[in-house]
This record gives structure tokens, sequence and C-alpha cells, in this order.
């Protein structure tokens, strides 16, 4: 039986979380954005650990409306809206 991951079980989990997820799990879309907002990380079970130094990183973001950017490795983001 396939696992269903929600953006409301995303929301329950604390910052900085993993979530492991394999070929019985799906996540949702709305899942997903929440994990990148609230800094938690989504990984397949199989996957080997990602090097401390290696990929790009996610600026800490508020509450609010973002659009993030990635190019050669770097990500940018600015607020939009109020």
């Amino acid at each position: 039986m396939k696992r269903l991951v929600t953006e409301a079980d995303v929301r329950r989990m604390a910052r900085g979380a993993r979530i492991v997820v394999d070929r019985e799990t799906l996540v949702t879309p709305a899942a997903r954005d929440a994990a990148l907002l609230s800094g938690i990380e989504i990984v397949e079970a199989a996957a080997a650990p990602k090097p401390a130094c290696g990929g790009a990183e996610l600026p800490k973001l508020g509450e609010g409306d973002w659009l993030v950017q990635v190019r050669d490795g770097r990500v940018t983001a600015r607020r939009v809206g109020n």
C-alpha cells in the first residue's frame, strides 16, 4: 500500500527534519513546497547522504511569498508581494 505525505503532514514536522521516501511513498506538490520553505529535507531511501559542502544551500526564509532562483548551483531568493 502506498504512503501519502501531505502538506499537513509536513507542517506538523520540526524545522530541519528529514522525510525519507521510497517507491511506495507519494509526496504531494504542496508537501514538497512546504518542506522547502520549512527547511525539511526530502530524500530517496536509496540515496547516498549529501556531502556537507555539495549542492546549493537555500537561504533562511521567513514567512511570506518568495521567488527562488537556482543558477549554477547558487540560490537567490526575493520576497514578492507585501
